[in-house]
């Protein structure tokens, strides 16, 4: 693990400007049905003054002392899942090196947990899951769902909070907690940003750091 896992509450200062923007913008399905729900266009294509906000303000949270000598590669989506997603989410990991979560929504119990392995047999049935987002057909997830999740004990649990921004390793294996509140109508709206290289003068990985002598 190169980096712990983070949270931070009220990372927008602006945060009703951006949820309006992004209520503007146009959601498009994965095509190969990877994850559930829709998201946008990536950020930096739309709107690169923003994504170049987001990004500075999340390395500056990592390695405020050095944040200005920093350069990544990284790109953001906002998120949308509506209520028809009414099971938990998968377990899964990221090829990505570090991903980051900000809940818009107002939801309180649709976060994130992070697990380990019980064993070396880790992801299963990622085609049926695929079958299941790309079709938005419900009725058989939780037994693939069940299969795939009961091979991870969870060891992180974050609550969703809107303006939270919650940062981990992508190789940690992770999952939605649910994606529907009773009394909330509103779509699960996140923005996800998912850094693939960081690198520059005096960035160090926490996790390998912990381990010097």
């Amino acid at each position: 693990m190169l980096i712990p896992t983070l949270v931070h509450d009220n990372f927008f200062t602006n945060l009703e400007e951006v949820i309006t923007y992004a209520k503007q913008l146009e959601y498009l399905p994965n095509k190969d049905g990877r994850w559930p729900g829709k998201r946008t266009l990536p950020l930096h294509e739309i709107n690169n003054d923003l994504f170049i906000s987001v990004t500075n303000k999340i390395t500056k949270l990592l390695w405020p002392s050095v944040s200005e000598n920093i350069s990544y590669s990284a790109y953001s989506m906002f998120q949308s899942i509506p209520k028809e997603y009414v099971n938990a989410g998968w377990v899964h990991q990221d090829v990505e090196t570090l991903t980051a979560i900000i809940y818009l929504s107002k939801h309180t119990e649709c976060g994130t947990s992070i697990f380990e392995c019980k064993n070396f047999n880790t992801v299963k049935n990622t085609e049926k899951k695929k079958d299941i987002y790309l079709n938005n057909d419900f009725k058989n997830e939780n037994k693939y769902l069940k299969e795939n999740n009961d091979n991870f004990t969870e060891t992180i649990s974050i609550k969703s909070r809107q303006n939270r921004i919650v940062i981990f390793d992508s190789k940690q294996m992770h999952a939605a907690h649910k994606f529907i509140e009773k009394d909330i109508n509103e779509d699960r709206l996140t923005l996800i940003t998912f850094f693939t290289d960081i690198y520059g003068p005096g960035v160090k990985w926490h996790g390998p750091e912990c381990g010097r002598n």
